[in-house]
């Protein structure tokens, strides 16, 4: 049986060598994604969880408790939260059902089936992502569920409130992707292999832009994730694309193979776990990992830091500022383990007021609350939440947040930049 632990490794100001750890015992889990309006990490746990076993797990990174976990019945797997923090979408691992997750009412609210192919094979969820501005409507990747050879023989669907647009794409046309992510609320970047495809969603559902072959240098040996952000998209094998237009290799972050990559907006840190290197990868008989910084531009080194864990790194998340995720596993994938890193150091662009991308003051305010912004971002939305995690406000003008109806009380605001960024800062009404 394997066994989960959460770890939490907390790093002191700059130093390496002050850490502290301590151990929050779970079994094997699925995925995990971050809430940053909860500020809660939510896991997929599986079946193996010896007492939460098919459920979503919900974690506060900031004292490492279990706070809760939801029963699901079948076993989640794959996650994906709506941007406006309202939903939580996930796939089970042996059936073709999608369910959500209410997270103000933490309840499951909808499930529905994916679908089958031609010859009524059921699909699975390999990859979820939600429409951006629509909490309504996904794109999920999907995998036949009776084929375990491959994960690229499903194609692509879109969802709308459970139902299936008509218009989807068949795997069997060479479509497929196994990983998403959205450039703007119409348009779509997947990849599989050395390709990288372009989809573009319409009322109807969802077809082929254009298709790249064979832009990622070096060829992997094995199939990398990647991160998109900003036009680019960062590899876990170290290359970096600028996908503007024809997708274009620009950089390499590392040397070494990543076994996962995130993008830290806070700090504006391209974030990467991985093996370390042969020197400590084994050491006193306990596998190492390591976690890298690099800056997003120049593709240097930002910082590192060596966390003794198992050496395989599946995921890595943002959850919250100085603070990252990790799941991990040893080379012979028979013992995991979930590492909350915290107290990570902030960025020199984080800490410098001038060189932040968006702020907001003041912060405690009466009446008006000031948008400033800089590096050509231009903020297409927001929503204002009361601690309960409802709406109260979503307009401004000018730049300008008028919280003069509001009543008194802590607020937590949450905006979307023209390049479809999300910021979170909060605010007092006195």
């Amino acid at each position: 049986m394997k066994v989960l632990f959460l770890y939490i490794t907390c790093f002191i100001c700059c130093s390496l060598t002050a850490q502290h750890t301590s151990i929050l015992s779970m079994r094997k889990a699925n995925d995990m994604i971050y809430d940053s309006l909860t500020e809660k990490i939510y896991t997929s746990l599986s079946s193996e969880d010896p007492d939460n076993p098919n459920s979503i797990g919900i974690i506060n990174p900031a004292d490492n408790i279990l706070i809760s976990a939801i029963p699901t019945e079948e076993e989640p797997s794959i996650m994906a939260i709506s941007d406006n923090s309202q939903y939580i979408y996930f796939g089970t691992k042996n059936s073709s059902k999608i369910k959500r997750l209410d997270i103000a009412s933490l309840t499951i609210d909808q499930e529905f089936e994916l679908g089958a192919d031609d010859e009524n094979y059921e699909y699975t969820a390999l990859d979820i992502k939600v429409v951006p501005n629509n909490p309504l409507t996904i794109v999920v990747v999907r995998k036949l569920l009776n084929n375990t050879t491959t994960d690229t023989d499903g194609g692509l669907g879109v969802y709308e409130d459970g139902i299936m647009k008509p218009d989807d794409l068949d795997s069997a046309l060479n479509y497929t992707s196994n990983q998403i992510y959205f450039k703007n609320p119409t348009t779509i970047i997947g990849y599989l292999g050395t390709n990288i495809s372009n989809y573009t969603l319409n009322s109807n559902g969802i077809y082929l832009s254009n298709k790249f072959e064979d832009v990622i240098n070096p060829h992997p040996v094995t199939i990398p994730r990647f991160e998109y952000h900003n036009n680019k998209a960062y590899f876990s094998n170290g290359n970096v694309l600028d996908v503007t237009s024809t997708p274009t290799y620009i950089g390499q972050l590392n040397s070494e193979t990543n076994n996962a990559v995130t993008f830290d907006t806070s700090n504006n840190l391209v974030c990467c776990g991985f093996r370390s290197s042969e020197l400590f990868y084994y050491e006193n008989g306990i596998w190492n990992v390591s976690l890298k910084r690099f800056n997003p531009e120049t593709y240097e080194l930002y910082d590192e830091y060596k966390v003794t864990a198992y050496g395989e790194v599946h995921k890595i998340i943002t959850c919250g500022d100085g603070c990252l995720a990790l799941h991990t596993s040893n080379k012979d994938n028979n013992n995991e383990n979930f590492l909350i890193i915290n107290n990570l150091p902030l960025s020199s662009e984080k800490v410098n007021f001038n060189n932040r991308k968006l702020c907001i003051y003041p912060t405690i305010s009466s009446n008006i609350i000031n948008i400033t912004t800089n590096d050509g971002i231009i903020i297409q939305s927001l929503s204002a939440y009361d601690i309960e995690g409802k709406i109260v406000l979503n307009t401004f003008e000018n730049d300008k947040i008028d919280i003069s109806n509001l009543c008194s009380g802590l607020y937590i605001l949450k905006l979307t930049d023209n390049n479809y960024n999300t910021y979170i800062e909060k605010f007092i009404k006195n």
